[in-house]
């Protein structure tokens, strides 16, 4: 049975001056990490990529994705990136 891709709780950042969260694949493994600079952009952030999410699985027929909070031992420690090229495809 495969898995939905999740999204994790909005959180404080290691360092404590930003705020973010995790989008993990249908194993579990963390892809990509978002940071904000306040809670309120974070949320509405993540409720984008959650939106996101829930769309995709309509497209594909299957369950909408819920949000979920993973265990304080398994949540990645963020750290903010700054600068650097743009990606080209």
């Amino acid at each position: 049975m495969e898995k939905n891709w999740k999204v994790s709780h909005v959180e404080l950042l290691e360092g404590g001056t930003h705020f973010g969260f995790v989008l993990y694949d249908q194993k579990g493994r963390p892809c990509v990490s978002f940071g904000y600079a306040d809670d309120k952009k974070a949320f509405a952030g993540r409720d984008l990529v959650a939106a996101a999410l829930r769309e995709v699985e309509q497209v594909l027929g299957r369950w909408a994705t819920d949000a979920v909070e993973l265990p304080k031992e398994k949540r990645l420690r963020l750290v903010r990136v700054t600068g650097g090229a743009p990606a080209t495809p």
